[in-house]
């Protein structure tokens, strides 16, 4: 086993020292100070490509959010019906609505609102409205209470007194700014424990005899979910290979530099010995 190490130290140890050969520079001791630089850094770069290629996965939170199973996932009040479309119908004194709650344990804050809806109001008598909100609701660990964070509001209204008017939204909303902060209050800590979704139509007078309708096409709640841990552990084996192999290296390398100086110091004292031994046989026969 300590053969075969030796054999693997001598061939690296080579192959650096030749590939970091340049005319006008010291090899030995310059290239063992750079072997750090030239290990670590492909080393490096192929974690930076490794994490750059690791896409991160989008998860749809809603449950039914193009109504093709009805308002299956929903809950509803007031006369809701359903085609190609959830159709809200209301009046004065009846609203009606929709809402979805999403409760998960790996909540990221990388999450997006979009919704895709047409409202008929057909006159500002009685101010019809419809109400569109995204609440999150978190954790304060300090207090251990449940906070109410409003994520998202949009009001649609009436501004035309006689004429029935149509119109359609197409709207796509980034949530993580919200999530994060709060006016000046940081959420960073806080934990996301659920998340809440109302569409609601109604009448600000209860008194007016007349209706509208909501037709909401699609609703998506999008979150895109960090990279998944075994990526950082495939980068971390990789460091660790290398340090390891930095190590096996090094040390052969300074066991061979340390072999060469003993050579070295014992070829001049050889070298000395017999340099004596001629300048003695010289002096002897001089003086004969």
């Amino acid at each position: 086993m300590e053969i075969g190490n030796l054999k693997h130290g001598i061939r690296a140890w080579t192959n650096i020292s030749l590939s970091t050969y340049d005319q006008g520079q010291p090899t030995g001791v310059t290239s063992l100070l750079s072997l750090p630089r030239l290990v670590i850094g492909p080393s490096m770069l192929l974690a930076l490509l490794a994490l750059h290629s690791v896409r991160a996965e989008q998860v749809e939170l809603l449950v039914n959010g193009s109504f093709t199973n009805g308002v299956q996932g929903w809950r509803v009040w007031g006369v809701v019906s359903c085609g190609v479309s959830a159709e809200l119908y209301a009046k004065p004194r009846m609203p009606c609505g929709i809402a979805q709650t999403v409760e998960r344990s790996d909540f990221s804050r990388d999450i997006s609102f979009s919704y895709r809806v047409t409202t008929v109001f057909h006159s500002s008598a009685g101010y019809p409205f419809l109400e569109i909100s995204v609440t999150a609701y978190m954790l304060d660990p300090r207090t251990m209470n449940e906070r109410p964070v409003l994520l998202f509001s949009r009001r649609y209204c009436s501004d035309v007194e006689v004429k029935t008017v149509r119109k359609s939204y197409d709207i796509t909303a980034n949530l993580r700014e919200n999530l994060c902060q709060e006016g000046r209050l940081d959420l960073t800590s806080f934990l996301l424990k659920r998340i809440k979704v109302v569409f609601e139509a109604g009448f600000e007078d209860i008194h007016a005899l007349m209706q509208s309708q909501i037709y909401i096409y699609n609703v998506r709640l999008l979150m895109v979910k960090s990279p998944p841990p075994p990526a950082i552990k495939t980068t971390q084996t990789a460091m660790t290979t290398t340090v390891g192999m930095m190590t096996v290296v090094i040390y052969w390398a300074t066991a061979l530099m340390m072999i060469s100086a003993l050579v070295g110091v014992a070829a001049f004292l050889l070298i000395s010995l017999a340099s004596k031994r001629r300048r003695g046989s010289k002096w002897k026969s001089s003086t004969n």
